[in-house]
């Protein structure tokens, strides 16, 4: 008699296994990596705001103090709120 949960495992196993691999390979694209603050017209710091680089898949929202912090592949890059 088969054991229809067995191949269901060993199929779990082989895609969190893939998952992962591209996960860190992705990660190995980014040796670089953008940071600033983003302040509003009166010189406070703007909390919460997204933040992309135009073009790109690439972006983060700003912490309570408006800092950002993005990884990406060297290069150059505009921003865009």
């Amino acid at each position: 008699m088969r054991c229809p949960m067995k191949k269901q495992l060993i199929i779990l196993i082989f895609f969190l296994l893939t998952c992962s691999i591209t996960a860190r390979s992705k990660e190995a694209e980014h040796n670089g990596i953008l940071t600033g603050v983003v302040k509003t017209a009166d010189g406070e710091a703007a909390a919460f705001i997204a933040v992309f680089l135009k073009d790109t898949g690439f972006g983060k929202e700003t912490d309570s103090d408006g800092k950002f912090s993005i990884p990406a592949p060297a290069g150059n890059y505009t921003t865009r709120f």
